[in-house]
């Protein structure tokens, strides 16, 4: 199940990383008084088809089918698990194995947030192109968000600890309290650079998308409608990536666009599939 993205902008808020990471969607260029109404424009159209998206595939949906996936107790446990256990644990061991073989700490920190975040809109896309069970994959979706309110702040928290060993120890003597204080400045910068207001908007865009789709659903109870609804989103996903491509190709940074990385990061991408 692909990761939302959260998820899914943000600017830099430490001076130890130069470009914090967000969700997939969102790598946008560089902040400045001339390109903030740019930024502004590109959040609010990743939003908007990002919601085209999980409404579209959630229309598809009948209740009634959903109903009998909530049932699927087994499933469901499979999922969440995967999820919020699993998937946070290979992107830690993933960055393990290479934040001293290329992989920068803003790079390690996007990874730790797109394998700790809930299954996302793309997995009930590729469902609905492949014709899997989109009932299934939209309960999942629902769930794996609900519960990712609290799992989401606690794998990354947890994780990011482990991974960048933050946490000295603060008694014993002045040195020692000094260097403790040294590594909870650099934990409190770290964790900050993380722009926790828009994975939350986020996920609430996953959720009000998910309960007007079923809703539309259930009111209209139309297989016209439904057909309609999965062409939209079908339709929002093609341009989502497409915007994501456009945002990076019009990146100023040379070292932002996703052509231009080391080794060390398409690894790491691909380890935790």
């Amino acid at each position: 199940s692909s990761s939302t993205s959260p998820f899914p902008p943000s600017k830099p808020r430490s001076r130890s990383l130069s470009r914090p990471p967000s969700l997939s969607t969102r790598h946008l260029p560089s902040s400045s008084s001339s390109s903030s109404w740019f930024d502004v424009l590109a959040q609010i159209l990743s939003s908007a088809l990002l919601f085209l998206l999980i409404f579209g595939m959630s229309a598809t949906v009948e209740v009634s089918h959903l109903r009998e996936q909530v049932h699927n107790k087994f499933a469901i446990l499979a999922g969440v698990s995967t999820q919020f256990i699993v998937m946070p644990l290979l992107g830690y061991l993933s960055v393990l194995l290479l934040k001293h073989r290329g992989l920068t700490e803003p790079m390690a920190l996007s990874l730790l947030i797109v394998t700790a975040s809930p299954g996302g809109s793309y997995s009930n896309w590729w469902c609905s192109m492949f014709n899997a069970d989109l009932a299934l994959s939209v309960t999942m979706t629902a769930i794996s968000t609900l519960v990712s309110s609290i799992m989401l702040p606690a794998n990354l928290l947890l994780y990011v600890n482990a991974a960048f060993g933050f946490g000295g120890s603060s008694s014993g003597g002045e040195g020692e309290e000094e260097e403790g204080e040294a590594d909870d400045d650099r934990q409190g910068g770290i964790l900050k650079n993380i722009d926790w207001g828009s994975l939350f908007v986020s996920l609430a865009i996953v959720i009000v998308a998910i309960g007007l789709g079923l809703c539309a659903s259930f009111k209209i109870s139309s297989h016209r409608f439904n057909r309609f609804a999965n062409r939209m989103g079908s339709l929002s996903g093609v341009l989502l990536i497409l915007l994501s491509a456009l945002l990076t190709s019009l990146s100023g940074e040379g070292d932002a666009k996703l052509w231009a990385q080391p080794w060390s990061f398409y690894l790491g991408v691909s380890l935790p599939c």
